[in-house]
């Protein structure tokens, strides 16, 4: 399918109301023709709302034929692997007809193949620090991470009550779980912000938890960096990870 065809698709996703004035007055061209002015001293009269069967039957039978190409272009997309095209194809579908048989079933099934499409695999050494993935990630496109293996976690120096410090977010994150997989996306964009804007970032900055495996949807769109939330030391071993979903590889890593 070309562009304008998904852009078409796109903004009869919940514009059904506006696509319905459109065909109005693609069929009757005069109703957006300006009125000729009246002579003086004659009365204007109200032109009455005519039947309009006629037209609705024309426009369900648009909304159908639409909808049954729509949903059979999406499950060519989705055979070809291409799900971004097919949920953009089965939203407008839901936009115009929210009942539609089956139609949150595909949904979560395209959901499901695109989380475990794009299989990356790399080790995380336990004594590295941060690590990049090799991958960009896109905010608000999930992704899907695996973990599994085990490390020896080594600490050793002097503490008092309070434990373990609290971390520099690029650093030891001394809010989550030590010796836990985490990751944080880093931010790419060098553009100068203002003070609101960088209050938001700090909360994109926050590392977050992985453990064993879990679904992430993205902050922001960056590179994703990945490490055992622990000091730099001593450790020993690695971890095995398994990323996949919405991600794009970065050439030479």
């Amino acid at each position: 399918m070309q562009k304008p065809v998904l852009v078409f698709a796109c903004l009869i996703a919940g514009c059904w109301l506006t696509a319905q004035t459109c065909l109005i007055l693609t069929i009757t061209p005069a109703w957006g023709q300006e009125r000729k002015s009246k002579p003086a001293g004659k009365t204007s009269k109200t032109k009455k709302a005519g039947n309009t069967s006629a037209l609705d039957v024309k426009a369900n039978e648009i909304q159908s034929g639409f909808i049954k190409n729509a949903e059979d272009l999406a499950n060519d997309y989705y055979e070809a692997g291409d799900y971004d095209k097919a949920r953009i194809l089965l939203k407008s579908i839901q936009a115009l007809e929210p009942e539609h048989p089956n139609l949150d079933q595909k949904l979560k099934r395209l959901d499901e193949e695109s989380l475990i499409s794009n299989e990356v695999d790399l080790d995380v050494n336990s004594h590295d620090g941060w690590e990049a993935a090799g991958i960009i990630v896109t905010e608000g496109k999930p992704i899907r991470i695996k973990a599994d293996g085990s490390f020896k976690l080594a600490i050793s120096g002097t503490l008092g009550p309070a434990g373990l410090p609290l971390g520099n977010p690029l650093e030891f994150a001394g809010d989550l779980p030590v010796g836990a997989l985490i990751g944080v996306v880093m931010n790419s964009d060098t553009t100068p912000k203002d003070d609101k804007e960088k209050e938001k970032d700090k909360k994109k900055d926050r590392p977050f938890f992985i453990g064993e495996g879990c679904d992430y949807t993205p902050l922001r769109t960056g590179p994703l960096l990945l490490r055992i939330n622990a000091p730099e030391n001593k450790n020993s071993g690695k971890i095995k990870v398994q990323i996949s979903g919405n991600l794009k590889k970065i050439k030479g890593s």
